[in-house]
């Protein structure tokens, strides 16, 4: 149930304007705390490195 949660909140996020701000509510530990956050581009995502053809393989 968490990747599910996990993918509406990024495309909740992902919605919102750059230098747009948002008020999300967290749980930390039994207390229910407001975090106003400012949204900024995400980076683009590098390509991983290919790894190395193994000897014998």
């Amino acid at each position: 149930m968490g990747y599910f949660y996990h993918t509406i909140l990024l495309n909740v996020v992902a919605a919102l304007k750059p230098k747009s701000a948002a008020v999300i509510d967290v749980q930390r530990g039994g207390d229910t705390v407001a975090l106003t956050v400012t949204v900024a581009q995400r980076p683009k995502l590098q390509a991983r490195p290919q790894p190395l053809p193994q000897p014998g393989r």
